[in-house]
């Protein structure tokens, strides 16, 4: 009988400090998702004052994308959620314009030979939101933060928490 009480009275004594330590942990996964969003925020700042200084048509989506036209596509034939298209891609960390470039499948054999299906997340979330209204045969620069793009995770070579600019020609477009 007195081992339960001494252990009861061990629990009473240490409850307080694990309210405690549940409060820090809370506290800081608050900061941390703070600081994520500040992150993204400096980044699409940075992002909408390098495309308002370019000389190129843009569109600004309301999730954070831009998709600057430096080449009319068709005008006619336009990419939708649930269209397949055909692209040709080089994939850039973007930091006052385009920087590294981490991938590339335009000059390949097949220059472009990918299909992807726009709108079923088999794409970063970035370039699924900015390719919806691309014309056929358009070249643009699809930009976003790192919001919708890895996040804070490394994926290869792609450092997290890094925005990206994507250069894309449209060289096909299957709609349902």
């Amino acid at each position: 009988m007195f081992m339960v009480n001494k252990d009861i009275g061990f629990i009473k004594i240490l409850q307080p400090y694990f309210i405690m330590l549940l409060f820090c942990i809370l506290l800081f996964c608050s900061c941390v998702k703070d600081d994520d969003k500040l992150t993204f925020e400096s980044q699409e700042t940075d992002i909408d004052k390098y495309v308002k200084a370019l000389e190129h048509r843009s569109e600004v989506y309301p999730e954070g994308v831009w998709r600057v036209i430096y080449e009319e596509g068709d005008g006619n034939t336009l990419v939708e959620q649930g269209s397949q298209i055909r692209v040709g891609l080089e994939l850039y960390q973007f930091g006052r314009g385009p920087e590294e470039l981490f991938y590339t499948n335009k000059g390949n054999s097949g220059d472009g030979d990918e299909w992807v299906t726009v709108g079923n997340n088999s794409i970063l979330r970035g370039l699924d939101i900015g390719l919806v209204g691309a014309s056929l045969y358009e070249k643009c620069y699809i930009i976003f933060s790192s919001r919708h793009g890895f996040g804070n995770i490394q994926v290869g070579i792609v450092p997290k928490m890094k925005p990206l600019l994507i250069d894309v020609t449209i060289k096909e477009i299957k709609n349902n």
